[in-house]
């Protein structure tokens, strides 16, 4: 484990989740993100539903070949147990 706080912990992973999608749609490669999500994690849209990480692997497969996105993160809040990036 890292040294440092839990807050300084928290933002460094979100960093690197962030950087890991950007290489994961330069490649291709939708484990590379996948992996940050649960086995039973679950996405939802008024369109289309999407269970587990398998389903969530597929869905984001086709977005990579659709959309050619790259986030940047800009501000980084980390409260308490909570951590959001704004891109």
């Amino acid at each position: 484990m890292a040294a440092g706080s839990v807050a300084m912990q928290v933002e460094h992973l979100l960093k690197q989740a962030m950087s890991e999608y950007n290489s994961a749609m330069e490649e291709g490669d939708s484990a590379a993100f996948v992996k940050y999500f649960a086995s039973n994690a679950k996405y939802e849209t008024p369109l289309f539903r999407y269970a587990g990480r398998n389903d969530l692997a597929r869905h984001i497969e086709g977005e990579f070949k659709t959309y050619k996105a790259h986030y940047q993160v800009s501000k980084m809040i980390v409260q308490e147990k909570l951590g959001r990036a704004h891109v």
